[in-house]
């Protein structure tokens, strides 16, 4: 599985590093609004900005995630593949370990980013918890996505995935448009409740461990996911173009 692991690392490498750059550039421009005039250290814009410029590079990273299958959408290669030693169960792995570690790698990255672009603007915002959420969301986004790539194609997955944000979103503006907002309060007093959570240790902690606990719990269901993309491999193949 390392081999495998190694190819696919090599053969999307470009992709990986232009995802750290412009996890970089983002976090660069935050240092240089996070010390302009305009933008106090510590106030709820630079706070919104820190969430924003994570947003986009995660989702950067969750459009990524699905190319990690595309190199292989081959018959001859899962054909020659599964009569390897490897065979599916290498295979398929080798595309679930290396997006696992890519994506703690990148939260990992993404972490002390936003600890260094903190201190020079000189802000103590916490991001640990969003980065949590982010990490969360891009294993179980993952988890539901792989197996229709594996059976059906990228281009099917691409497509799930999608509609999944899309129903997240249409949700959320159907309850902010018709729900009760009444617990958030104003628009500034949401967002000061917002930044008092994320600097407050106490709460954050508490955020922090329920939320790691429920990733934990998480790595069943991505195995899970593993094994039904395992039996899907084969008749994927079928699918594929040549």
């Amino acid at each position: 599985m390392l081999g495998l692991i190694y190819k696919d690392l090599k053969i999307n490498l470009f992709m990986f590093i232009m995802t750290f750059l412009c996890t970089t550039f983002f976090n660069t421009m935050l240092v240089i609004a996070g010390t302009m005039g305009n933008t106090e250290g510590g106030t709820t814009v630079f706070l919104l900005l820190q969430i924003m410029s994570m947003f986009i590079s995660y989702i950067t990273l969750y459009c990524i995630s699905s190319s990690i299958f595309n190199t292989d959408e081959r018959k001859k290669w899962a054909y020659f593949v599964t009569s390897t030693p490897e065979s599916v169960k290498g295979q398929v792995g080798s595309k679930y370990v290396l997006n696992l570690v890519y994506l703690l790698f990148f939260s990992t990255y993404t972490e002390i980013l936003q600890s260094i672009v903190s201190d020079m603007a000189e802000t103590e915002n916490n991001m640990s918890i969003v980065i949590i959420i982010f990490t969360f969301v891009g294993i179980m986004s993952s988890a539901i996505e792989f197996p229709f790539i594996v059976r059906w194609g990228s281009s099917v997955g691409s497509y799930v995935k999608v509609a999944a944000m899309l129903i997240v979103c249409l949700a959320a503006g159907v309850y902010f448009l018709f729900g009760d907002l009444s617990a958030f309060g104003s628009i500034d007093s949401f967002y000061d409740k917002l930044l008092g959570f994320i600097n407050d240790s106490d709460s954050s902690n508490k955020l922090i461990f329920g939320i790691s606990l429920a990733a934990f719990l998480l790595l069943p269901i991505y195995y899970l996911s593993y094994r039904i993309s395992c039996k899907a491999y084969l008749k994927g193949a079928e699918t594929y173009a040549k």
